[in-house]
């Protein structure tokens, strides 16, 4: 009724693409970075199962919602070439890429002694590529290997993680919904950012980690893969767990100098900017 321009939509946490779209009158731009991937893809779990594979049935009618509403969009928009194929595949439309950025203001590069451990971003879940993370580690001599951070918003398999790190004699910690600036605090007392993803579709987290002066080592798979095409912020392998485990050895032993640092810094800075981003966001509104 107040006659705007356009709707900026974003998914929704039941239906993923929200009922909205269908009726609104006023031009949109729905902003997806990835179907339901539970409709379109086999999702590794350990914990509750059983559970899940029984319901998944009952959840069906949301894969029809889901597809329906996101077609309803004027235009839509995703994060990476990946994701972009994925939504092609899931929904039949063509969406247009408007790549993330990095507020370079916190996350950048700070003083901080670095101590032997590894830190990695995402859902306890095993879609984040955890339990690769920590079976590569494992293949690390005991005397070398370092502790293995796993900072999330939480997740169901958690302990099923903590038991598979207990039996590999792999230092784990959990960090649960931590501020940006204790993130940032992490980031810069680690050696190396690890990241295994299954299926990512961009892997923002690891351009805030390179931004704080880490060398990356992750599976070049998904939007990570077009990430670090851009930057080198470290190395890329296969999802090897010997390859991945001799990158991290690779790392450790060749550290980043502050020149290297600040390279880096100002790579993303340029690179990948949340104004940029902002810039080509308005473009398409």
């Amino acid at each position: 009724s107040k006659k705007y321009d356009v709707v900026l939509v974003n998914p929704c946490y039941l239906t993923q693409a929200p009922y909205i779209l269908r009726y609104l009158s006023t031009r949109s731009v729905y902003y997806c970075c990835e179907p339901k991937r539970e409709f379109y893809e086999k999702v590794p779990r350990i914990s509750n199962r059983f559970t899940y594979l029984v319901t998944l049935p009952f959840r069906l009618p949301l894969k029809v919602i889901d597809r329906t509403n996101a077609r309803a969009a004027t235009r839509v928009i995703t994060c990476s070439h990946y994701a972009q194929e994925k939504l092609e595949k899931a929904y039949g439309i063509s969406a247009s890429i408007n790549y993330l950025g990095v507020d370079t203001s916190l996350f950048r590069p700070a003083n901080r002694k670095k101590e032997n451990m590894v830190v990695t971003v995402g859902e306890f879940s095993l879609l984040k590529g955890h339990d690769f993370i920590i079976r590569s580690l494992a293949l690390i001599s005991e005397k070398e290997r370092p502790e293995l951070v796993i900072i999330g918003p939480g997740g169901i398999e958690r302990d099923y993680l903590a038991d598979l790190a207990g039996s590999l004699s792999v230092t784990i910690t959990f960090l649960q919904n931590i501020s940006d600036s204790d993130l940032v605090t992490f980031y810069n007392r680690a050696k190396a950012f690890v990241y295994a993803p299954l299926g990512e579709p961009f892997g923002l987290v690891l351009l805030e980690a390179a931004a704080c002066g880490l060398p990356v080592v992750a599976v070049a798979e998904g939007g990570v893969k077009e990430i670090l095409s851009v930057g080198h912020f470290g190395v890329s392998v296969a999802r090897n767990e010997a390859a991945f485990s001799g990158a991290v050895r690779f790392a450790f032993s060749h550290p980043y100098t502050k020149e290297k640092i600040n390279k880096q810094y100002t790579d993303i800075k340029k690179k990948w900017s949340w104004e940029k981003s902002v810039r080509e966001l308005s473009k398409h509104l």
